[in-house]
């Protein structure tokens, strides 16, 4: 049928036995169910017609009720003593068992919400229904790094095929295939001594969009979620290029910027960026967002300036 011409459609035989309950998943794959058997359709394009046509490419030979709510990526088959989950690429139209499950429930019909937090089962015939909250996260996380990270950020460096952690006073590098440690990229970063119980660690970081210079803030994380900043440091990245060589790019500080006492970083938001540049050029600006204002700071000069200023503050 054509969507714009509703009266623009044709009819086509695509199977030899009745056919019952369908969905139509992304406007390329039909499913239907027939008796007891659950068939998969897709459009093939006819060699002497030129027009296309649905042809049966894959056949479960179970009965039971069809289930799918367009955004998720998996349907459900409702068996009288099993649930069948399968999913379906939509490049290749290759349909793949992903789980079985007993249908303790004894329902006819299991329905799924797009973040696959709730679920829905009723039986054929009766009026209730029963409703299902996810209980548990099968994530299988396999811990890589025995260390405490409390207070951490993380930072990836694609190009380095490398992801940054931080931790109090040092920056480990850890490769993303392995999740294996460089070592000999790791950065030590030179923080100023604590005069009270709060001490001085890694608030924040963040990578150019080249990924050659990298900004570090160094403050306090105070109650409240609050974070009091008192330096920047900036490192530029020193490439090894010797492919062969065993040990990878390193990051060597050039410039250190002391805000502790600067009244414009009072109450400022950690989440900044490099200033985007032309023609390849090196960044020397970073950008930071306040609750009235966006300010700008040249790290090489240290002079600050207004980029722009809110009619209304925000209020959070």
């Amino acid at each position: 049928m054509n969507g714009e011409k509703k009266n623009d459609y044709i009819f086509q035989d695509i199977f030899d036995k009745d056919l019952g309950q369908m969905f139509l998943i992304n406007e390329t794959v039909l499913i239907a169910r027939s008796s007891s058997q659950i068939l998969f359709f897709k459009l093939e394009l006819d060699e002497f017609t030129g027009e296309s046509e649905w042809a049966n490419y894959f056949t479960i030979e179970k009965g039971g009720n069809i289930y799918f709510v367009k955004g998720n990526k998996r349907i459900q088959i409702v068996t009288d003593e099993k649930i069948y989950f399968y999913i379906i690429d939509m490049e290749t139209f290759e349909v793949t068992l992903e789980n079985v499950m007993n249908n303790f429930m004894n329902c006819s019909v299991m329905m799924f919400s797009k973040q696959v937090k709730y679920c829905i089962t009723f039986k054929n015939n009766e009026s209730g229904i029963d409703i299902y909250r996810k209980k548990y996260e099968h994530d299988f996380k396999v811990c890589t790094v025995e260390m405490d990270l409390d207070g951490s950020r993380g930072l990836p460096v694609m190009s380095m095929n490398a992801f940054l952690v931080s931790q109090i006073d040092t920056i480990k590098f850890f490769d993303i295939d392995t999740y294996k440690e460089v070592k000999q990229c790791e950065i030590k970063v030179d923080l100023l001594k604590s005069e009270t119980r709060e001490r001085n660690e890694i608030i924040s970081m963040q990578i150019s969009k080249c990924e050659n210079f990298l900004a570090v803030i160094s403050g306090k994380n105070l109650i409240k979620a609050e974070q009091k900043p008192n330096q920047i440091f900036i490192y530029k990245r020193i490439k090894n290029l010797n492919p062969d060589a065993v040990t990878a790019d390193q990051f060597g500080l050039i410039k250190k910027v002391v805000i502790a006492l600067n009244p414009e970083f009072e109450k400022m938001c950690m989440q900044f960026t490099f200033k985007n540049t032309k023609y390849e050029r090196e960044p020397d600006t970073l950008v930071f967002a306040k609750k009235d204002k966006i300010i700008e700071l040249n790290f090489w000069t240290e002079q600050v300036q207004d980029m722009v200023l809110f009619d209304t503050p925000l209020t959070r």
